[in-house]
């Protein structure tokens, strides 16, 4: 990896500790410990595997100590995939799982968390304990996803506090990547993802630019994503060549295909003409897609903060939180450092 090295931090830390946990020099260590590997335990929760990367141009092999912040720790560690059942899961569906974005972060009251590839969950018979996948809708009933809604306040993904990081971060999944005409902008031209988000980054640098999408599925959905836009854009005005934003509107079926015509028309007449070419319409079936992002329940928005390699570093769903604009904004001055626009923060987001 060049001047970078992977390592797994293990040991242990006491939740009763202060907001810091000191990990001891590798000069103090056995030379089994020379992997630079500990294993790092509480007492709510065991952690499997922690993969960071850290520079060590210059890292002391004999340095005292390792500060790091147990919070950011925890939430980077609190994967779903450390929760996973897969008693009853097919192995055709496990491989589908390995596609899955694991950074992104699914609400504990979303019945969304335990859907599988294909839109199907794990049922257990209540006489004999075995366990079979089937539709969701025989497990939860055709109306599951207004109890979801619900219970998430329109959230089934959690925005991240912390950047993805980007070893784990995916690209943002291909829609339309045979160019068969299935997305276009509004301005007409056709597109393909996630060349569209990635086309301009002639040097392949991650931090040169970043883009906030926009995904929606119906109208429900679309009158939530402004909460994220509108902010984001004014955040960072003095940055327009660096910081974008681009909506994505997703029409699956045979029947919203043959509305095709009328709702391209009706999009024209409510997206302004500046917007156009940032504005892609979908029309086709796109299950893996939805999958990848973990956006199984399409009666709500969802938004993603891509780097400029097109990987996804941030996700958040239904309508903007103070807070979450918080977390979207500092993630944004991350992926792009140097932006023009850092002189309009605000004291809330250096508390941040």
């Amino acid at each position: 990896m060049g001047n970078s090295e992977l390592f797994t931090l293990r040991g242990q830390w006491d939740k009763k500790r202060l907001d810091k946990y000191t990990f001891p020099s590798t000069a103090h260590h056995s030379s089994q410990q020379t992997s630079n590997s500990w294993q790092l335990e509480s007492n709510d929760c065991k952690i499997n595997k922690m993969i960071i990367t850290k520079s060590i141009l210059s890292f002391p092999r004999s340095s005292a100590v390792l500060s790091v912040s147990v919070a950011r720790v925890k939430r980077a560690l609190s994967t779903d995939a450390d929760k996973i059942d897969y008693e009853g899961i097919d192995s055709t569906t496990r491989i589908e799982m390995e596609k899955r974005h694991e950074g992104i972060k699914m609400n504990q009251n979303s019945i969304s968390q335990f859907i599988l590839p294909g839109d199907k969950m794990v049922k257990t018979n209540q006489k004999t304990g075995t366990k079979k996948m089937l539709a969701i809708e025989r497990n939860m009933g055709y109306f599951w996803y207004l109890k979801d809604l619900k219970d998430t306040d329109s959230k089934p993904v959690v925005a991240n506090e912390d950047i993805i990081p980007s070893n784990i971060a995916k690209v943002f999944p291909p829609l339309n990547a045979q160019m068969n005409g299935s997305l276009k902008s509004l301005a007409g031209k056709e597109e393909s993802l996630p060349h569209f988000f990635t086309s301009g980054n002639r040097s392949n640098d991650p931090s040169a630019f970043c883009t906030l999408v926009g995904v929606a599925f119906n109208d429900y959905g679309n009158k939530m994503l402004p909460s994220w836009i509108d902010p984001f854009e004014h955040r960072f005005q003095a940055d327009k060549s660096r910081v974008k934003t681009a909506w994505l509107s997703i029409n699956e079926g045979t029947a919203l295909y043959m509305l095709k015509y009328f709702i391209t028309n009706a999009s024209l007449k409510t997206v302004s003409e500046e917007r156009r070419d940032r504005t892609l319409l979908f029309f086709g079936s796109c299950p893996e897609f939805r999958d990848v992002l973990r956006m199984h329940n399409n009666k709500t928005g969802y938004v993603f903060l891509l780097d400029g390699l097109g990987r996804v570093r941030f996700a958040g769903s239904g309508k903007a939180k103070d807070e979450e604009l918080r977390y979207l904004f500092r993630s944004t001055r991350e992926l792009a450092p140097g932006l023009k626009s850092k002189n309009m923060i605000t004291l809330n987001d250096k508390n941040s």
